[in-house]
């Protein structure tokens, strides 16, 4: 009898795996996933709109252009379109990143809720181009650039809030020059590096499929796939041990 009542799982634990903040330990892999989405869709926006939708220092470059009228350059600037992702990024970042303070950035449902809004959006996006032919000043392009900016800034300040600030998910030159003046690069046990080195592989290696898929499938597939990869990556927040577990756990 002693035994079959120690193997039940006491009810407190069960109901802290859906509401209570999770553990800090492994995020850094959810965040890589995460990262490599980000990747896919900053190398489809760039060549269907012109404009990052996560690499904000570019868009700041591509707006002081803009204003100063500059002839002859090999790139064309489009006003609105950088205007709208800045924009809506530093909305996104400011709407999650307030609500995530709020309810507590380590919160499990505050994550999965997040990361499903941020999928649905990009899913949006999917849709809209599906349906609706991409073209140039058509200002449905400025729907799935605002949606899409929105996420991204939503996801770097979901990402910030996990406290892992070598992997931010989206812009990577602080994340080259971090490991480049680490004092301690050449040594064999080093996690932040890792970290770093893991979120620079995979942002590159997302935004290299993502061109890929651009180039020979289409910008609706190129955002379908990012949508389920966010979607999975983010679902597996459900499987993280929260911190209630671990106090609980002989282990």
């Amino acid at each position: 009898m002693k035994q079959t009542m120690a193997a039940t799982p006491p009810p407190q634990k069960r109901r802290w795996r859906i509401l209570g903040p999770i553990s800090p330990a492994h995020v850094e892999l959810q965040l890589m996933g995460l990262a490599f989405a980000a990747g896919m869709i900053d190398s489809i926006t760039f060549p269907a709109f012109g404009i990052f939708v996560s690499n904000q220092t570019g868009n700041m470059v591509f707006l002081a252009l803009g204003a100063a009228s500059i002839e002859n350059m090999p790139l064309v600037i489009d006003i609105p379109h950088t205007v709208m992702s800045l924009g809506m990024f530093c909305m996104g970042a400011f709407v999650n990143g307030q609500l995530g303070l709020l309810i507590g950035p380590f919160r499990r449902e505050w994550l999965l809720t997040t990361n499903s809004l941020q999928s649905l959006l990009v899913l949006g996006c999917a849709l809209v181009v599906f349906f609706i032919p991409v073209a140039t000043k058509n200002y449905w392009n400025l729907f799935i650039i605002s949606a899409l900016s929105f996420a991204s800034g939503a996801q770097v300040a979901m990402a910030r809030g996990l406290r892992v600030p070598e992997i931010p998910t989206s812009m990577a030159t602080a994340a080259f020059v971090d490991v480049l003046v680490d004092p301690l690069l050449f040594h064999r046990h080093n996690i932040p590096r890792n970290r770093r080195v893991g979120f620079l592989i995979l942002f590159f290696l997302g935004a290299l499929v993502g061109a890929f898929m651009y180039r020979f499938i289409g910008l609706y597939v190129g955002f379908l796939v990012a949508a389920c990869t966010k979607f999975a990556v983010g679902s597996t927040f459900f499987f993280n041990r929260s911190i209630r577990e671990e106090y609980i756990s002989p282990s």
